[in-house]
């Protein structure tokens, strides 16, 4: 039969059983991205286009081409 003082929890778990209870909170914390995943990859898509084209020109202008 256990006796009282084996239910209780050890220090150790203490510890952690704090730290699971405040992972909710922490995460109710943080902020959420001001933009979307959509519109960043619009905005990227974009600036590589932009990019590559200036690049190209570079490199092509002095071929002729």
């Amino acid at each position: 039969m256990r006796t009282p003082e084996r239910w209780a929890p050890s220090e150790r778990q203490r510890g952690l059983l704090g730290a699971t209870d405040s992972l909710p909170k922490r995460a109710r914390g943080l902020h959420d991205w001001p933009i979307d995943e959509g519109t960043f990859a619009r905005v990227l898509m974009i600036v590589t286009s932009v990019v590559a084209t200036a690049i190209g020109r570079l490199i092509l202008d002095p071929l002729g081409l």
